[in-house]
């Protein structure tokens, strides 16, 4: 299996085993952290919650710049008529979920209110949805919680000489 990837905005950098550990640490405690509040929107149930969050973005990822904030999106969402419709069968191959199990927590996703049938296969969650309360206080969560770790990596990049 490999790893490789790009390097941030195309520069070549050497590893550093200890800086690469910490940043590793740190986004693990931001996933197992985080795991509580993501699974509390959706009843504790974690899968559902990655279902939901697969549709979610799997939809917009066409509309998404790496790095950049979207003039299409308002207040951060896209709508609606940007969004792109998903099957069941692309969210359980990005989540590496078996099918059956993805097109249960779909199925009660829509059942819950939290995403739209468009067909016999395809699926969407609109705006409207992404706007409830619950979602952007987890959404802000979300947020700070990544600010925090990248201000604890920068400064673990300072101290270890890394621009």
């Amino acid at each position: 299996m490999s790893f490789d990837e790009p390097a941030i905005d195309g520069e070549e950098t050497q590893s550093n085993l200890s800086l690469d550990r910490f940043v590793f640490s740190q986004g693990l405690d931001l996933i197992l952290n985080s795991s509580a509040q993501l699974a509390s929107v959706f009843g504790g149930d974690l899968v559902r919650a990655l279902v939901f969050f697969a549709l979610v973005r799997a939809s917009v990822a066409h509309l998404n710049v790496r790095g950049a904030l979207s003039d299409q999106a308002d207040n951060g969402l896209f709508p609606d008529e940007l969004r792109r419709p998903v099957s069941v069968l692309g969210v359980s191959q990005f989540l590496s979920i078996p099918y059956e199990t993805t097109r249960r927590h779909v199925l009660r996703l829509v059942e819950d209110g939290l995403c739209r049938r468009l067909g016999s296969r395809q699926f969407i969650v609109e705006t409207q949805t992404l706007e409830r309360p619950d979602i952007v206080e987890l959404a802000t969560y979300m947020s700070r919680q990544l600010q925090l770790m990248s201000r604890r990596v920068e400064a673990a990049c300072r101290a270890d000489g890394e621009p």
